[in-house]
């Protein structure tokens, strides 16, 4: 029977030789993930439900990653971590990345490690994190307790987001269940152009769809344009599969996957593929080349307008960061627009990882490293982690306090989702941010690149 990517690797968790769209099967769990904001409250139900004492089906299959709210003199936010790391001390459990690592005033360059083996160093967002440390693997199915999970798929697994009851169950029995979901996929053609970013197609899809068209369905990207990208910029398109409400995102792996994959991991896999006959409940193909660079308005992100059209915005901060936007591609693609410019607004750059952090210093930019490229333009770095993206506490770095314009990178715009409930946050490319920073309004990115150029480290 044919089946899509999804479908394969569903099939083969719940150790059957098939599945369809609809059915509902229970499947193994390679890894689980945890972070600062679901951490605390998952281990509480596990607690609650399998006994004070109980143990984790699997240590090694469990990946803890404190990055929301870590930055802070918020009491709240600091007793979550110290509740992980209880958690982390008594299941002896060795994936645990501890923010105790950043000294006061952020951190430049990864971390020294540790002599307790229950912990390793400080990694950065979770969504960056797990890829870089190995614990993504293609074929293999991961669950989060945060819904940008999905930004796994883009090395081939399945990868989804749960809440806390479903993840404490999981750190019990290693399972949960799934209703199979219909693949959508979407097809680019083409070249990609020096002018857009993998932000422009997911947003352009976003955009065409809806935000809620892929609710419970999985999002497969695939054609030679989007295959031409390098790992960086595969993982924007589906970390924004929840922004259309898609269960997952998927994208199929091939030799550039695969060699990532072994840098970071000695573990066997198993790369899968969708049959070229398999159904999929909705097939859209663009030519990439006659895409333009968009932007969603506030507040959602299936609010789409061109770049070009939004030079009447009033703009009060840019923002470059996230899971979604905080790759090195997407620094030095920021770092080529601000090359000798100051930015005229208030711009803040936050790193997605430390090992992002630390190639910010040996990545350049003509004579300059990326890092330097964007202080010397005028723009504030901070430490690698979530920050404003979520909002969080009224002292996170670049975290919109009052009800002003920023224009971001990052993945979402509901209201207060990087603080003020009235703030407006326009999503964008690096590119396009870095753009309107130097610009000092919104502007297509066309006109501030060279367009002979490839972008970033593409």
């Amino acid at each position: 029977m044919s089946m899509t990517i999804t479908e394969k690797i569903i099939a083969r968790h719940a150790d059957k030789a098939s599945v369809r769209p609809g059915e509902k099967v229970w499947v193994d769990v390679d890894v689980l993930m945890t972070h600062d904001v679901c951490g605390p409250g998952t281990v509480g139900i596990f607690k609650e439900q399998f006994g004070p004492d109980a143990k984790v089906w699997n240590r090694d299959r469990v990946v803890v990653i404190p990055d929301h709210f870590i930055f802070t003199a918020d009491a709240k936010a600091q007793r979550n971590i110290d509740i992980l790391r209880e958690f982390v001390a008594e299941q002896d459990l060795p994936h645990y990345y501890d923010p105790d690592f950043i000294p006061a005033g952020g951190c430049k360059g990864i971390p020294p490690a540790y002599d307790d083996p229950r912990t390793t160093p400080y990694a950065g967002v979770c969504h960056a994190a797990l890829h870089e440390k190995g614990h993504v693997r293609p074929g293999e199915l991961l669950i989060g307790t945060d819904s940008h999970t999905c930004t796994a798929g883009a090395l081939g697994m399945f990868a989804s987001g749960m809440g806390n009851t479903d993840a404490a169950f999981i750190l019990g029995t290693g399972k949960t269940w799934l209703m199979v979901p219909e693949t959508l996929k979407f097809v680019f053609h083409g070249t990609m152009p020096p002018y857009l970013m993998a932000k422009d197609l997911i947003l352009h899809v976003i955009g065409e769809i809806g935000f809620d068209r892929a609710t419970y369905r999985a999002m497969e990207f695939a054609g030679e344009a989007l295959m031409s990208l390098n790992i960086d910029e595969r993982c924007t398109l589906p970390n924004m599969a929840i922004e259309a409400g898609g269960k997952n995102g998927i994208i199929a792996t091939d030799e550039l996957t695969c060699e990532y994959v072994r840098q970071r991991t000695d573990k066997p896999f198993e790369t899968v593929a969708s049959d070229p006959d398999a159904d999929v409940a909705l097939l859209m193909e663009f030519q990439t080349d006659q895409l333009e660079p968009v932007v969603a308005c506030p507040h959602a992100p299936d609010n789409r307008r061109p770049a070009r059209e939004l030079g009447d915005v009033r703009v009060d901060r840019c923002y470059i960061g996230s899971c979604t936007g905080g790759q090195i591609t997407d620094m030095q693609a920021a770092a080529e627009v601000l090359k000798d410019r100051e930015v005229k607004i208030e711009t803040f750059v936050v790193p997605g990882s430390t090992e992002i952090d630390a190639q910010m210093d040996t990545v350049t930019v003509g004579d300059r490293s990326v890092r330097q490229v964007l202080q010397d333009a005028g723009c504030r770095i901070g430490p690698s982690s979530c920050m404003a993206c979520l909002g969080g506490p009224r002292d996170t770095f670049g975290r919109a306090n009052e009800p002003i314009n920023v224009v971001s990178a990052t993945n979402r715009n509901f209201p207060g989702r990087m603080g003020h409930k009235e703030a407006g946050v326009f999503l964008a490319s690096p590119l396009t941010v870095a753009a309107t920073a130097a610009a000092g309004e919104i502007v297509d990115p066309r006109d501030w690149i060279d367009l002979d150029k490839p972008v970033g480290l593409r």
